[in-house]
Formats: structure tokens, C-alpha cells, sequence
């Protein structure tokens, strides 16, 4: 699984962290970059971020 993690402004459920699940489908190039689908679609200004890869649970 992969976790965007971002920060919002206003606090939902007495947090103000937020997460996007998704999931790597395949690679993509040589260097260990992998394409992902998230639940819901990635906002523009996080292309380039860094995401939290979560190595357990895995269905490899």
C-alpha cells in the first residue's frame, strides 16, 4: 500500500493529518520508480511528492 500523508488547515476528527490510500499497479523504468493508483485522485501540486510505501500488508 501507499500513503500520501498531507496536512490540511482544518481539523477533522481532532486531527489536521490527512491520508490518500492507494496501491502500486507496475514499475516504471529501471531506478525503482513505480506507477500508483490512489482512491481518489491525486491533486496537481503533489506530483514529484514523496508517499509513505507500506511494505505490510502486501499481496505480492
Amino acid at each position: 500500500k501507499i500513503a500520501y500523508v498531507y496536512r490540511a488547515q482544518k481539523e477533522v476528527r481532532g486531527s489536521k493529518i490527512r491520508v490518500i490510500w492507494g496501491k502500486v499497479t507496475r514499475p516504471h523504468g529501471n531506478s525503482g520508480v513505480v506507477r500508483a493508483q490512489f482512491r481518489k485522485n491525486l491533486p496537481p501540486k503533489t506530483f514529484g511528492a514523496s508517499v509513505r510505501i507500506m511494505l505490510y500488508p502486501s499481496s505480492i
